[in-house]
């Protein structure tokens, strides 16, 4: 017996995501074991909630049709980043250009392009594709704004933060490579 989704107000929406938020964010973390991207995934659900309240049949309850939808974004999401993880693999060691310093042995450098690769797919989801689109493609800020979706402030938010944590994951002269490189 399938039922229409009766959302009358922004208020009734409003309650339906406070009461059901933290513990689906919980379930996504479970699944992802990224909190960023845990909370990503359930506002992508409550997104597509409204959107489609006016339309939306459900078959189940309500709490079991979210946990549903929360399961699939999850799974659809970790297939996204393993694409991205793949990518960032090939990217790296190989592709890095070498430093100036040929004192360095190529053990030694490419033991610094693995930490190098490993620091930047650390870096959280969104965090990771803002910085690989400016550094990797050359986007500039207003065209990862249109790609993404999302304003060019949050890109520059995104760009500054992915540098704070490298610089805090990375010695001084990772940080040089990881400029010269992307220049």
């Amino acid at each position: 017996m399938s039922q229409l989704l009766q959302i009358n107000s922004q208020r009734e929406f409003q309650e339906i995501y406070h009461k059901h938020f933290n513990g689906l964010a919980n379930y996504a973390y479970f699944v992802l074991k990224d909190k960023d991207a845990a909370k990503d995934v359930v506002q992508d659900v409550f997104l597509d909630l409204w959107n489609k309240r006016a339309s939306l049949s459900i078959t189940t309850s309500l709490e079991a049709y979210l946990v549903r939808a929360v399961k699939f974004k999850s799974i659809d999401f970790i297939r996204k980043d393993k694409t991205k993880q793949q990518y960032v693999e090939k990217m790296t060691p190989t592709s890095l250009p070498l430093t100036e310093d040929h004192s360095d042995d190529e053990e030694q450098t490419a033991n610094r392009k693995k930490q190098l690769s490993y620091a930047i797919a650390q870096l959280p989801t969104k965090c990771r594709q803002v910085f690989l689109l400016s550094r990797l493609n050359g986007y500039t800020y207003k065209e990862i704004a249109e790609e993404m979706n999302i304003s060019p402030k949050t890109v520059e938010n995104q760009i500054s933060r992915a540098l704070k944590l490298l610089r805090q994951t990375l010695s001084d002269v990772m940080i040089l490579i990881l400029f010269l490189c992307f220049l």
